[in-house]
């Protein structure tokens, strides 16, 4: 049994996720506190939103969600054990030594990839295709088929008042929808767009998968809730920041057939 260990935040830990996917599982241990210290040079988190993270709170949030994957065999809090597998590596290797393109895209999953010794081309389906995560309780909202998630973060190059959104929220996107993400979000979403939307809460991780399993499209911008919904495979419109090629973005994955970028 392989063990595996991660300091970053929660759509990272989502992303890193597909390591042990694919090399067999095993047991998976939290860092605290420790982001700071696995940062690329000229990185740093102090004075965000991230500064000191993972928190133990952190832990709780996903916990639930982290032990529903049937490769995980244990998550836990990092004490000091062996650890076979340290994702937090991957930080040295966000800059691919392979030309980037759109067909061999600087993704996370690559990115965990190459830093963990995975054959990219061999496992290109398991990369960049398949899910990686799975909730098996999914909740559906009646009336509101699509789930929708737009924060101020991660908005780089984008326009305050979204030409997308505002087409969508002129076809009924808000009848049709429910909102996930923090209540200040929420209201910034709404504010934003002078429309109102009803927000389902969503006190874990766990129950953010319920929702978005249970829909049947997404539309959100790059946060957690977008993480999460990539890894679990999900149909999904995806607004990215604007400040970099796009097969430079993260959560770009041109494989996916069912993901629309906006």
């Amino acid at each position: 049994m392989s063990t595996y260990s991660f300091s970053g935040v929660f759509g990272d830990t989502f992303f890193s996720l597909i390591v042990p996917k694919i090399l067999g599982g095993g047991d998976y241990y939290l860092k605290l506190h420790n982001l700071e210290n696995i940062l690329p040079a000229g990185w740093s988190a102090k004075g965000t939103r991230h500064e000191g993270r993972m928190f133990v709170s952190d832990y709780e949030a996903i916990r639930e969600l982290i032990e529903h994957q049937p490769y995980i065999d244990n998550f836990k809090i990092w004490n000091g054990e062996h650890i076979d597998c340290d994702l937090d590596v991957t930080a040295n290797f966000m800059e691919s030594k392979e030309q980037i393109s759109k067909s061999r895209p600087r993704n996370y999953s690559n990115q965990f990839a190459e830093a963990n010794g995975i054959d990219r081309n061999a496992n290109l389906r398991a990369l960049q295709i398949d899910p990686w995560m799975e909730c098996r309780e999914p909740r559906k909202i009646s009336g509101r088929p699509i789930v929708i998630f737009r924060g101020p973060q991660f908005q780089f190059g984008n326009e305050l008042i979204g030409p997308v959104w505002q087409d969508l929220i002129s076809r009924g996107l808000c009848s049709q929808a429910i909102y996930v993400g923090l209540e200040h979000e929420h209201a910034w979403f709404e504010d934003t767009f002078k429309i109102k939307v009803p927000r389902h809460p969503t006190p874990d991780f766990m129950e953010l998968a319920r929702v978005i399993q249970g829909s049947e499209l997404v539309v959100a911008s790059m946060s957690s809730p977008s993480a999460l919904a990539l890894a679990l495979g999900k149909t999904m419109w995806l607004e990215t920041r604007k400040d970099e090629p796009i097969e430079r973005v993260d959560n770009y994955y041109p494989f996916r057939l069912n993901i629309t970028y906006f």
